[in-house]
């Protein structure tokens, strides 16, 4: 019951923060004019990490229970390297859009 917990708590904790993306750390060049386009983008990067958490918490979740059905061993040591990029992937992609995408009018 620990890991459905947990997995719980992390979405409310992920939705909660979604809903104000005025207080996470931006760059300087935010502004009255692209505020807007910043706080779309965090929203929607937060977003998709949620749902990858989510989506790893419940294969993780389905592993435990194949183990303990004795139906299978596990996902094997490909499952760590898959969790990594899985969450780097939109993260380094978010940063990049951040970078280049969002205008900077001053």
């Amino acid at each position: 019951m620990i890991l459905p917990g947990v997995g719980a708590i992390l979405a409310l904790l992920m939705q909660v923060l979604e809903k104000f993306p005025h207080i996470y750390n931006y760059p300087d060049r935010l502004n009255e004019s692209n505020a807007k386009q910043f706080y779309v983008h965090s929203r929607k990067l937060l977003n998709q990490l949620k749902n990858i958490c989510l989506i790893f918490f419940a294969l993780i979740l389905l592993e435990s229970i194949v183990i303990a059905m004795g139906w299978g061993n596990g996902f094997g040591k490909w499952f760590l390297p898959i969790v990594i990029i899985g969450m780097g992937i939109p993260i380094a992609s978010g940063i990049v859009t951040q970078k280049n995408k969002i205008t900077t009018i001053r």
